[in-house]
């Protein structure tokens, strides 16, 4: 049902709307670069539903799907290419209780278009049972059990900004203003990312503004993002990306060898 729904969509606004203009970029894994290749970019279906019904063909809950309903590539009647298949040229969710909650969820699957399958939070019943669902970071996957704006990890990913080795004596700009952020690596698989927040950005979109590295809005300051891989990648449903709290960080012991840090973040 969710691919027939989605295809009627998709070829009635090819009738009446010319798509060549959505296709701007070409995608290789998470290298992208600014060239059409005869395929629809992203396509974001939001159905007006009434909560409880949804686009599912085997009776599964999703808030939201990055999928436009199956692992077809069709050509529309103007010659564009539409992958209709998983991470590829859309995502498809209905109106939630808010239009804020509608977007967050509409970031979330955009982030699977962007980065794969993978969530880097708990995902599974014991692991929720246990630790709840809470993503405990920020980050393009958050979405509703986080805060959705970019962390810097993601945005190195793509390689939208470069991020200062550590070693030694740092200073960081606002990082949603500047993109200014820098790691400390601790092994091949683990991270330590900085980033200076003062949320100063503000916009008339659908949030009022996307610095959003918690939910307390007069926290400012440094953020710290702890980054787990497995092999290189983010684990599904585990703690790969957790925030780094200062609560119970500061009272620490020496154990062995020490190397000191001074970051600095302009206000």
């Amino acid at each position: 049902m969710l691919e027939k729904a989605n295809r009627y969509a998709i070829q009635t606004l090819d009738s009446v709307v010319d798509l060549s203009i959505y296709d701007n970029w070409n995608i290789n894994n998470n290298s992208h670069s600014k060239s059409p290749d005869g395929k629809l970019d992203y396509v974001f279906m939001v159905y007006r539903a009434a909560d409880g019904l949804y686009f599912t063909d085997d009776g599964d809950y999703y808030s939201g799907i990055a999928s436009l309903g199956a692992g077809n590539l069709i050509t529309l009647q103007s010659g564009m290419k539409v992958d209709m298949g998983t991470f590829d040229s859309g995502s498809t969710t209905h109106l939630h209780k808010s239009r804020e909650f509608t977007f967050e969820i509409l970031v979330h699957e955009f982030g699977h278009h962007l980065f794969g399958g993978n969530h880097p939070y708990a995902d599974n019943s014991s692991s929720i049972a246990q630790n709840g669902r809470s993503a405990g970071y920020w980050g393009i996957f958050a979405g509703n059990w986080g805060t959705p704006t970019m962390n810097a990890y993601e945005k190195e990913l793509l390689n939208w900004i470069d991020v200062t080795e550590v070693s030694g004596n740092i200073q960081l700009d606002d990082f949603i203003l500047t993109g200014d952020a820098a790691k400390y690596e601790v092994d091949t698989d683990e991270f330590f990312y900085f980033e200076n927040h003062q949320r100063t950005q503000s916009t008339s979109g659908i949030l009022s503004t996307y610095d959003r590295p918690n939910i307390n809005a007069s926290d400012k300051g440094l953020f710290i993002l702890h980054v787990n891989l497995e092999n290189g990648y983010l684990d599904w449903g585990s703690y790969s990306l957790k925030s780094v709290v200062s609560d119970g960080n500061w009272d620490w012991q020496n154990t062995g060898s020490l190397t000191l840090m001074l970051v600095l973040f302009l206000k």
